[in-house]
């Protein structure tokens, strides 16, 4: 949550909502995950779930987050390099995720072997009760 918190998300987590997401990611059958540690403390993670597409099978990287006081330690690179490992030997052709488009999350992951899509954009919509009739 405290990794949310901090720029350049800014998003403020519930225990609540953040325990119902990882839940969530971790109950999908195939999924990837690993914690980086500093003793008993938890100070990243990197969740990642196969995709099938037309390309072959993916793995979408969902979830990669370091607490702040651990960020540009080389934790994020160590979290994104043993899912890219776990990833090649299950088989999967490569590994993807969605982020912001631009600012120093940018640069982490272009020096991490990432390529922006020049194609693909995300979408979203709020749900509504109506069905379509």
């Amino acid at each position: 949550m405290e990794a949310y918190a901090a720029a350049p998300w800014r998003e403020c987590w519930s225990c609540e909502l953040a325990l119902a997401r990882i839940t969530e990611l971790l109950e999908n059958p195939g999924a990837v995950a690993v914690g980086a540690y500093q003793g008993k403390n938890l100070i990243g993670i990197a969740i990642g779930l196969p995709h099938t597409s037309a390309v072959g099978r993916t793995l979408y990287v969902a979830e990669l987050a370091v607490v702040p006081a651990f960020q540009r330690r080389g934790v994020g690179k160590k979290l994104i390099a043993f899912v890219d490992a776990k990833a090649f030997e299950i088989g999967f052709r490569s590994v993807w995720l969605i982020s912001q488009g631009d600012g120093t999350l940018v640069k982490f992951y272009l020096s991490n072997g990432f390529r922006q899509s020049e194609r693909l954009r995300v979408y979203s919509r709020t749900c509504s009760a109506a069905a379509p009739e």
